[in-house]
């Protein structure tokens, strides 16, 4: 996973999400996107990081992922959360970015958030491979 962030389409995690910003300004999906590839980031961040610091790292993807909650409810996506079997938090968030596969977070939200129907696609540590695959499907010149 740490490789990811030098390699990740050939630019790495942080111009790849330089990129994705500017994109965001009049498109939604880029902007979800750029939401979970940070709440992704932060996963990584925080499970390499110790005591307060790792706690710090854990509360900023909370926030991304509830700024995540409210795009969706905003664009009617399909989106909910499961119960965790995780002894860290209570439930797992999953997210439909249109034409991506599921992802989901591990993470306690602030705001209501539906139950999730769907079955879980059972791809473990899989969510950076989808949102790049659909970066790329997506925005073909993003990494030129």
């Amino acid at each position: 996973m740490e490789d990811i962030r030098t390699t990740a389409l050939g630019i790495g995690t942080n111009k790849l999400k330089r990129r994705l910003n500017k994109l965001t300004e009049n498109d939604n999906i880029a902007l979800a996107l750029r939401l979970a590839f940070e709440a992704e980031d932060k996963s990584v961040q925080a499970k390499k990081s110790f005591g307060k610091y790792r706690s710090k790292i854990y509360d900023i993807k909370r926030e991304i992922i509830n700024q995540l909650v409210q795009l969706f409810k905003d664009n009617n996506w399909i989106f909910g959360q499961k119960i965790s079997n995780v002894r860290e938090t209570s439930q797992i968030i999953f997210f439909e970015i249109p034409n991506c596969e599921q992802i989901s977070f591990h993470s306690d939200v602030n705001s209501y958030v539906p139950e999730y129907i769907p079955e879980w696609d059972g791809k473990i540590n899989s969510t950076f491979g989808k949102l790049l695959d659909c970066i790329i499907k997506r925005y073909p010149d993003i990494n030129k």
